[in-house]
């Protein structure tokens, strides 16, 4: 039998000092076979996908749920492992979700020794689909020991009452020690079980050579059970059993808060729900577009041209190929005949087909696409201010803490215990390590309620940097729904079924345009629909197709159609039909502006280094002059200038946001440091974007980034909140004011007062904007 592939210890002059760990060597088995069953081929074909940006080996993307992570400091640990190891190349954490997404390679380190790696440094791995049921079981969890630690915490101060009062008279009695003794027996309970998670966590992280947050509290509740069990030996009083059991209590009320909170703003975030992305649907009353959500197995939908599949299916009419890049890697698109199968999150190429949906649709599959490493940009912006502060904070408060203590004892104040356990416990960064997730995941939330879905709370950073956007013209900026097409041409009617058979295959706004013309004319897709063959779309160009009769037909510009006669100059746009290079006729479009566009590009102009980009010629120029400016409109470009001309900004030093239809402008929307991707009625969803705004928001696209700066503002303020907090604590803490209980009872004020802020500020942000007149209906 093959060993398993271990993880490697590397140079100890290129690992973090925090977190040198004792890894398995290469080869070794790993400890606890529970995790076997990772390396079995089923369970990697289920749980990874590819990740192809590497080159050799087998690596592979997976995400893990770790319920036990909670704070800036597990999130400092977890994403230094990939400088520990041989084999793990990535690690990317998302705190809210606490989900670890990590890159490795399957010959060099195997998934089983990772999770057994990561559960023996306290962090046990579970899967995506067992999600709810261990936030489920985490919460009862919590809720025991807090019972145990509520019980406990109760009676042990009933029985301190006297000492309390310092009844002499009772203490006479001898029940004083007696109680004493009785105490210590009941925080045994809170010291072994409710206080667990934190020993637990405090000694992996030792075992590791770092340090977390949970290392302090360990101490400090050490340190009480220590001075109160001297105490009742000696016989010099009851001890702080009871303020062990209150420290405990207090601390798993704040955890139940955190997970309670996170929880919540996971659901939130799950944003794939609002997805305004839709499909047509064909019932025997003909066809509807209806919302990807409401697809049932059984039902029949039309994939068009360059659209990525909703659902697992059959193909039942038309063939193709299917690029499953964005799901597998793989570059090479598949062909598929009628009858194939096809997986949701391939991109359909080639003439419009009719899938048979056999599973039900998933969302989350394409939030899964939608969040692929392929379409990633750099988020590094606040989370690192988090980061550094995280991976010095417990050192520092660990020295503080003991020269408090050091000082107190020399002194002889009688405080040095006091002044010791709370200092460790008042100084606790979790308000600060929530001040991001809650306010950019409210934020969030605010923006999907106008029809803006973002890929993560952290777009939200990057709206803020926005100072130059880029807009396309058609089916961005002009209405695709309500445009009118004249048709010129000898044979009008023959010319119309024609371009609508070759324009049925696609979803570009203007090939929609002309099969909705003849669907006013002609009536259902029979009356007018001709075959075609070799179907191929030709982004910024138009479409190309074998037509029985007709020979090779295109559709598109003037230039790739062959048409050589002179422009009108009108301004309209036109489209030519060919047949074997001969025009056959032309379609003369009147394309409206959607509305509230003209007056709000007219209103940011001020603040945005507008550009316009169009594929179309330049004769609407005089058009958009008032909301660009003459130097600003670029025409005739195709999508490889309209990335080219991005990354030309880019190096000026600009941030940009590219604000395309999603279908000829992925590439521009993929460099742009913040692509948005406006969609209308039909399945136009784009992985590369980090935005999807529905259509109607447009008008409001000022508001929404005013809304995102102050968002960021806010997060200033709450790290400002944070770490007042945190100082004027300490302050008293070292000063032996505060006892270890109050300093308990204040690390869950501090976070439920960050958490309040966080929302008061975003809802009057949200209303400050103006993006609160707009409201999207989904």
């Amino acid at each position: 039998m093959a060993a398993t592939p271990g993880l490697q210890v590397p140079d100890t002059t290129t690992a973090c000092p925090l977190t040198e760990t004792t890894a398995p060597l290469e080869g070794a088995v790993p400890s606890d076979v529970r995790w076997a069953h990772l390396n079995a081929e089923e369970f990697i074909d289920q749980h990874c996908r590819p990740a192809r940006q590497y080159a050799g080996g087998r690596p592979v993307h997976i995400s893990l749920f770790l319920p036990s992570m909670h704070c800036a400091s597990c999130v400092g640990f977890l994403e230094k492992l990939p400088g520990k190891f041989k084999g793990l190349l990535e690690a990317r954490v998302d705190l809210p979700r606490k989900q670890l997404r990590v890159v490795l390679d399957l010959d060099v380190v195997s998934l089983a020794v990772l999770a057994t790696h990561l559960e023996s440094s306290g962090y046990p791995p579970e899967f995506e689909s067992d999600r709810d049921l261990s936030e489920r079981r985490e919460m009862r969890r919590i809720i025991a020991r807090l019972a145990v630690a509520g019980f406990a915490f109760g009676n042990i101060m009933l029985l301190a009452l006297s000492d309390y009062v310092d009844a002499e008279s009772f203490k006479n009695t001898g029940f004083s020690e007696a109680f004493g003794w009785i105490s210590m027996a009941l925080s045994l309970p809170v010291l072994l079980y409710s206080g667990s998670g934190y020993w637990q966590s405090a000694f992996s992280a030792l075992k590791d050579r770092r340090l977390n947050i949970d290392v302090p509290v360990a101490l400090g509740m050490s340190a009480i059970f220590v001075r109160s069990v001297a105490d009742v030996l000696t016989g010099s009083g009851m001890g702080y059993f009871d303020s062990l059991a209150g420290l405990v209590f207090f601390l798993l009320i704040g955890k139940w808060y955190q997970n309670r909170t996170h929880a919540n703003l996971t659901h939130e975030r799950k944003y794939e729900s609002w997805f305004p992305v839709s499909v047509v649907r064909l019932t025997d009353a003909g066809e509807e577009t209806v919302r990807i959500r409401h697809l049932r197995p059984g039902d029949h939908i039309r994939v068009h041209n360059g659209e990525i599949l909703p659902a697992d299916g059959i193909l039942r009419e038309g063939t193709g190929r299917v690029d499953r890049s964005f799901i597998t890697g793989e570059s090479d698109p598949v062909a598929v005949a009628p009858g194939g199968s096809l997986d949701a999150g391939g991109r359909w190429t080639g003439a419009a087909g009719i899938l048979e949906v056999v599973r039900p649709v998933e969302t989350s599959h394409l939030t899964k696409l939608w969040n692929a490493d392929a379409f990633e940009k750099s988020d590094a912006g606040l989370t690192d201010p988090v980061n550094r502060i995280s991976g010095v904070f417990t050192p520092v408060i660990l020295a503080v803490a003991a020269a408090a203590g050091a000082v107190h004892w020399g002194l002889g104040t009688g405080l040095g215990w006091n002044a010791f356990t709370a200092a460790l416990i008042v100084a606790c960064p979790c308000a600060l390590a929530l001040s991001i997730p809650f306010t950019y995941g409210s934020a969030l939330r605010w923006l999907g309620r106008s029809g803006a879905f973002l890929k993560n709370a952290l777009v939200v950073e990057r709206m803020a940097d926005v100072d130059t956007m880029v807009f396309d013209k058609t089916g961005t900026l002009t209405h695709a729904g309500s445009q009118t097409v004249e048709v010129d041409a000898q044979d009008e009617e023959g010319a119309l079924k024609l371009a609508a058979s070759l324009a049925q295959s696609s979803s570009h706004p203007l090939s929609r345009a002309i099969v909705s013309r003849a669907r006013e004319r002609f009536g259902a897709a029979e009356n007018w629909q001709i075959k075609v063959t070799h179907f191929e779309e030709k982004p910024g160009l138009g479409i190309e197709a074998e037509v029985a009769g007709h020979g090779t037909v295109r559709l598109g510009s003037r230039a790739f159609a062959g048409d050589d006669s002179t422009p009108d100059a009108s301004g309209a746009t036109v489209v030519v039909l060919s047949a074997n290079g001969h025009t056959q006729g032309r379609f003369v479009f009147a394309k409206p502006l959607r509305p509230g566009v003209e007056s709000e590009l007219e209103a940011i102009r001020s603040q945005y280094d507008l550009h316009l980009l169009s594929g179309d010629s330049a004769r609407e120029a005089t058009r958009f002059e008032p909301m660009f400016g003459t130097g600003q409109m670029h025409f005739a470009v195709n999508p490889t200038e309209k990335m080219a001309f991005i990354e030309g900004l880019q190096r000026e030093g600009k941030n940009v946001a590219m604000v395309g239809d999603g279908l000829n402008d992925a590439g521009a929307l993929k460099q742009a440091d913040l692509g948005v991707a406006v969609v209308e009625d039909l399945y136009a969803f784009s992985p590369a974007s980090d935005l999807i705004l529905h259509a109607s928001a447009l008008q409001i696209i000022g508001p929404l980034m005013r809304f995102a700066a102050l968002s960021r503002r806010t997060v200033f303020m709450l790290f400002g909140i944070s770490l007042v907090y945190n100082l004027v604590g300490l302050a008293f803490a070292v000063q032996g004011i505060l006892t270890p209980v109050v300093a308990a009872i204040l690390m869950p004020i501090s976070s439920m007062t960050v958490v309040l802020v966080a929302l008061m500020r975003t809802t009057w942000a949200w209303k400050a904007s103006g993006a609160a007149d707009h409201s999207f209906k989904n």
